[in-house]
Protein backbone atom coordinates (compact mmCIF):
# COMPACT_ATOMS: atom_id res chain seq x y z
CA UNK A 1 0.00 0.00 0.00
CA UNK A 2 1.71 3.16 -1.44
CA UNK A 3 0.49 6.33 0.90
CA UNK A 4 1.83 9.29 -0.94
CA UNK A 5 0.81 11.80 1.59
CA UNK A 6 2.48 10.19 4.45
CA UNK A 7 5.84 9.97 2.23
CA UNK A 8 5.66 13.97 2.03
CA UNK A 9 4.87 14.19 5.03
CA UNK A 10 7.81 12.82 6.49
CA UNK A 11 10.55 13.73 3.77
CA UNK A 12 8.61 17.23 4.70
CA UNK A 13 9.67 17.09 8.39
CA UNK A 14 12.97 15.31 8.18
CA UNK A 15 13.89 18.12 5.81
CA UNK A 16 12.92 20.89 8.79
CA UNK A 17 14.88 18.80 11.33
CA UNK A 18 17.80 18.41 8.56
CA UNK A 19 17.53 22.79 8.10
CA UNK A 20 17.62 23.23 12.09
CA UNK A 21 14.23 24.70 11.87
CA UNK A 22 12.29 21.83 14.51
CA UNK A 23 14.34 20.08 17.40
CA UNK A 24 14.42 16.47 17.90
CA UNK A 25 11.31 16.76 20.10
CA UNK A 26 9.61 17.99 17.63
CA UNK A 27 10.68 15.74 15.06
CA UNK A 28 9.83 12.84 17.14
CA UNK A 29 6.48 14.28 17.70
CA UNK A 30 5.53 15.34 13.90
CA UNK A 31 6.71 11.98 13.05
CA UNK A 32 4.48 9.99 15.66
CA UNK A 33 1.70 12.21 14.71
CA UNK A 34 1.59 10.18 10.68
CA UNK A 35 -0.82 7.46 10.65
CA UNK A 36 -0.19 5.35 8.09
CA UNK A 37 -0.41 1.46 6.29
CA UNK A 38 2.79 2.31 4.17
CA UNK A 39 5.29 -0.39 4.71
CA UNK A 40 8.14 2.51 3.35
CA UNK A 41 6.99 5.07 5.73
CA UNK A 42 6.82 2.67 8.52
CA UNK A 43 10.25 1.42 8.59
CA UNK A 44 12.02 4.82 7.35
CA UNK A 45 10.65 6.33 10.15
CA UNK A 46 11.57 3.45 12.66
CA UNK A 47 14.56 4.23 10.96
CA UNK A 48 15.41 7.79 11.42
CA UNK A 49 14.57 7.31 15.27
CA UNK A 50 18.55 6.37 15.40
CA UNK A 51 19.71 9.42 14.39
CA UNK A 52 18.51 11.87 17.24
CA UNK A 53 17.62 11.60 20.84
CA UNK A 54 14.13 11.58 21.93
CA UNK A 55 15.52 11.92 25.77
CA UNK A 56 17.19 15.54 25.08
CA UNK A 57 16.36 18.32 22.96
CA UNK A 58 18.47 18.87 20.39
CA UNK A 59 19.05 20.16 17.01
CA UNK A 60 20.42 17.97 14.14
CA UNK A 61 24.20 16.23 14.96
CA UNK A 62 24.86 14.38 12.05
CA UNK A 63 28.08 12.76 10.53
CA UNK A 64 28.61 13.54 6.89
CA UNK A 65 27.45 9.93 5.47
CA UNK A 66 24.81 10.28 8.01
CA UNK A 67 23.64 13.30 6.10
CA UNK A 68 23.90 11.77 3.30
CA UNK A 69 22.06 8.24 4.12
CA UNK A 70 19.20 10.77 5.31
CA UNK A 71 18.77 12.53 2.27
CA UNK A 72 18.89 9.13 -0.02
CA UNK A 73 15.84 7.91 2.68
CA UNK A 74 14.36 11.24 1.88
CA UNK A 75 14.78 10.62 -2.14
CA UNK A 76 13.06 7.22 -1.49
CA UNK A 77 9.97 9.29 -0.32
CA UNK A 78 10.00 11.64 -2.68
CA UNK A 79 10.49 9.07 -5.48
CA UNK A 80 7.98 7.52 -8.08
CA UNK A 81 6.29 3.94 -6.57
CA UNK A 82 8.73 1.43 -7.51
CA UNK A 83 11.03 3.01 -5.12
CA UNK A 84 10.01 0.63 -1.68
CA UNK A 85 12.01 -0.40 0.45
CA UNK A 86 12.06 -3.04 3.08
CA UNK A 87 14.30 -4.66 5.59
CA UNK A 88 16.96 -7.41 4.26
CA UNK A 89 18.11 -10.14 7.04
CA UNK A 90 20.77 -12.29 6.77
CA UNK A 91 21.43 -15.49 9.27
CA UNK A 92 25.10 -16.72 9.16
CA UNK A 93 26.75 -19.36 11.32
CA UNK A 94 30.76 -19.71 11.95
CA UNK A 95 32.78 -21.42 14.17
CA UNK A 96 32.09 -18.97 17.18
CA UNK A 97 28.87 -20.82 17.41
CA UNK A 98 30.13 -23.91 17.76
CA UNK A 99 32.75 -22.66 20.68
CA UNK A 100 29.46 -20.94 22.48
CA UNK A 101 27.68 -24.35 22.10
CA UNK A 102 30.27 -26.44 23.03
CA UNK A 103 30.72 -23.60 26.49
CA UNK A 104 27.63 -23.94 27.07
CA UNK A 105 27.40 -27.95 27.23
CA UNK A 106 30.42 -28.09 29.46
CA UNK A 107 28.97 -25.75 32.07
CA UNK A 108 25.89 -27.36 32.22
CA UNK A 109 27.60 -30.50 33.11
CA UNK A 110 29.87 -29.37 35.42
CA UNK A 111 26.78 -27.28 36.78
CA UNK A 112 25.09 -30.98 37.05
CA UNK A 113 28.15 -32.09 38.71
CA UNK A 114 28.41 -29.68 41.62
CA UNK A 115 24.67 -29.11 41.89
CA UNK A 116 22.62 -26.49 42.50
CA UNK A 117 23.69 -23.22 44.75
CA UNK A 118 25.73 -20.35 44.92
CA UNK A 119 28.61 -22.33 43.77
CA UNK A 120 27.13 -21.56 40.17
CA UNK A 121 27.85 -18.23 40.28
CA UNK A 122 31.70 -18.66 40.88
CA UNK A 123 31.43 -21.23 38.26
CA UNK A 124 29.92 -19.10 35.42
CA UNK A 125 32.90 -16.58 35.92
CA UNK A 126 35.44 -17.90 33.47
CA UNK A 127 32.39 -19.12 31.02
CA UNK A 128 31.28 -15.35 31.44
CA UNK A 129 34.93 -14.31 30.16
CA UNK A 130 34.96 -16.42 27.65
CA UNK A 131 31.79 -15.00 26.75
CA UNK A 132 32.89 -11.51 26.50
CA UNK A 133 35.93 -12.64 24.15
CA UNK A 134 33.40 -14.70 22.09
CA UNK A 135 31.27 -10.73 21.78
CA UNK A 136 35.00 -9.24 21.09
CA UNK A 137 35.29 -12.01 18.45
CA UNK A 138 32.04 -10.82 16.53
CA UNK A 139 32.61 -7.53 16.46
CA UNK A 140 36.47 -7.59 15.11
CA UNK A 141 35.18 -10.17 12.39
CA UNK A 142 32.09 -8.46 11.69
CA UNK A 143 33.09 -7.14 7.70
CA UNK A 144 32.66 -3.48 7.38
CA UNK A 145 30.37 -1.82 5.04
CA UNK A 146 32.15 -1.33 1.63
CA UNK A 147 32.81 2.19 -0.24
CA UNK A 148 30.11 1.41 -2.64
CA UNK A 149 27.61 0.24 0.44
CA UNK A 150 28.30 3.56 2.46
CA UNK A 151 27.85 6.05 -0.50
CA UNK A 152 24.30 4.10 -1.75
CA UNK A 153 22.45 2.46 0.77
CA UNK A 154 19.71 1.98 0.91
CA UNK A 155 19.95 1.46 -2.37
CA UNK A 156 20.90 -1.79 -3.94
CA UNK A 157 23.30 -0.14 -6.48
CA UNK A 158 24.57 3.07 -7.56
CA UNK A 159 22.34 2.85 -10.78
CA UNK A 160 19.30 2.13 -8.63
CA UNK A 161 20.40 5.44 -6.88
CA UNK A 162 21.10 7.00 -9.94
CA UNK A 163 18.07 5.91 -11.76
CA UNK A 164 15.57 7.29 -8.56
CA UNK A 165 17.30 10.38 -9.08
CA UNK A 166 16.53 10.84 -12.44
CA UNK A 167 12.74 9.90 -12.20
CA UNK A 168 12.91 13.33 -9.37
CA UNK A 169 13.97 15.92 -10.91
CA UNK A 170 12.20 18.02 -8.16
CA UNK A 171 14.68 16.60 -5.57
CA UNK A 172 16.91 18.62 -3.98
CA UNK A 173 19.45 17.92 -1.31
CA UNK A 174 21.28 20.54 0.81
CA UNK A 175 25.09 20.51 1.29
CA UNK A 176 26.14 19.14 4.80
CA UNK A 177 27.07 21.99 7.10
CA UNK A 178 30.46 21.85 8.23
CA UNK A 179 29.88 23.22 11.65
CA UNK A 180 27.79 19.84 12.47
CA UNK A 181 30.70 17.96 12.09
CA UNK A 182 31.49 19.37 15.50
CA UNK A 183 28.35 19.30 17.23
CA UNK A 184 27.56 16.73 19.82
CA UNK A 185 24.35 15.83 21.10
CA UNK A 186 26.04 14.99 24.70
CA UNK A 187 29.72 15.86 25.74
CA UNK A 188 31.61 12.92 25.90
CA UNK A 189 32.87 13.23 29.36
CA UNK A 190 29.04 12.86 30.08
CA UNK A 191 27.99 10.75 28.36
CA UNK A 192 31.13 8.48 29.42
CA UNK A 193 29.70 9.13 33.10
CA UNK A 194 25.89 8.40 32.23
CA UNK A 195 26.83 5.19 30.45
CA UNK A 196 30.11 3.84 32.59
CA UNK A 197 27.48 2.72 35.60
CA UNK A 198 25.26 0.83 32.66
CA UNK A 199 27.75 -1.21 31.14
CA UNK A 200 29.94 -2.00 34.49
CA UNK A 201 26.67 -3.28 35.40
CA UNK A 202 25.65 -5.15 31.80
CA UNK A 203 29.37 -6.66 32.49
CA UNK A 204 29.17 -8.07 35.97
CA UNK A 205 25.90 -9.49 35.21
CA UNK A 206 27.33 -10.84 31.59
CA UNK A 207 29.80 -12.47 34.17
CA UNK A 208 27.55 -13.74 36.87
CA UNK A 209 24.99 -15.08 34.64
CA UNK A 210 27.33 -16.40 31.62
CA UNK A 211 25.03 -19.40 30.11
CA UNK A 212 22.42 -16.84 29.14
CA UNK A 213 24.87 -14.86 27.12
CA UNK A 214 26.41 -18.20 26.03
CA UNK A 215 22.99 -19.88 24.66
CA UNK A 216 22.48 -16.52 22.19
CA UNK A 217 25.89 -16.81 20.91
CA UNK A 218 25.18 -20.54 20.00
CA UNK A 219 22.26 -19.23 17.68
CA UNK A 220 22.98 -17.55 14.41
CA UNK A 221 24.05 -14.15 13.63
CA UNK A 222 21.61 -12.11 12.04
CA UNK A 223 21.47 -8.86 10.61
CA UNK A 224 19.36 -6.61 9.11
CA UNK A 225 19.86 -3.96 6.70
CA UNK A 226 17.45 -1.45 4.57
CA UNK A 227 17.25 -1.79 0.90
CA UNK A 228 15.03 -0.93 -1.73
CA UNK A 229 13.16 -3.73 -3.85
CA UNK A 230 14.47 -4.10 -7.19
CA UNK A 231 11.86 -2.43 -9.42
Amino acid sequence: MIDSEARKQVAAVTRLFLTEKITSFEFDDALGRIRTDDPTVMTIAHELWHFYDDLKNHKVALTKSEWDYIYRLILILESDADADIEICTVRSWSLRHGVAASALALFTLLAWRVGWGTQLVVLALPFGVLSLLLALWRLLSTPKPTPLELTSAPFVSLPQLLGARRRTPDFAKRNYPNHLAERRIRHPLIALSTEWPSFLALGLAWLMFAPIPLLLQSLPDTGSRLTTKAS
